[in-house]
């Protein structure tokens, strides 16, 4: 006889909560295999494959309806490469926009820590990149000779 696993048990098996396994079942997504006249869903061990599925692209980052796509083979190959190809560009995106936010964070916390090695009540000065100024004068016969100053850091 085959063994039967109740939705509170695969929920707890699959660490996804009751109402998102009700939400798959709307969705056809993973249908249960019995429904007991009592309204109870019932999964048989197979279905823990088709869980496996879904949580696995979910966590790439497809929508539900791409996977319910994928689970009824209607996309080819190409599109399923197309699709991973593009979940790959998104996460590198991320990592650029966290890169980014964690620099700001360094940043920040570098600021925060020189504020506190300083007392607050002696004034100083945060030390900057060295410049240096250029002068350039320029002439021509059509204009007026004027100046420019540049600003170089070194």
């Amino acid at each position: 006889m085959e063994k039967y696993f109740s939705i509170g048990e695969i929920s707890k098996l699959s660490n996804l909560s009751v109402q998102t396994l009700r939400h798959y079942d709307k969705l056809e997504l993973l249908k249960p295999i019995l429904v007991k006249d009592n309204g109870y869903r019932y999964y048989s061990l197979e279905q823990f494959y088709k869980l496996d599925f879904i949580i696995f692209y979910k966590k790439l980052g497809l929508s539900l309806l791409e996977i319910k796509k994928l689970m009824l083979n209607k996309v080819s190959i190409n599109e399923v490469l197309g699709l991973l190809e593009n979940q790959e560009d998104e996460v590198d995106r991320q990592i650029k926009e966290l890169q980014k936010q964690k620099n700001s964070i360094r940043n920040k916390n570098k600021y925060i820590k020189s504020m506190l090695t300083n007392p607050l009540d002696i004034p100083f000065l945060n030390k900057k990149p060295q410049k240096k100024i250029a002068k350039v004068t320029i002439g021509n016969k059509y204009l007026d000779i004027y100046t420019r100053i540049f600003f170089l850091t070194l």
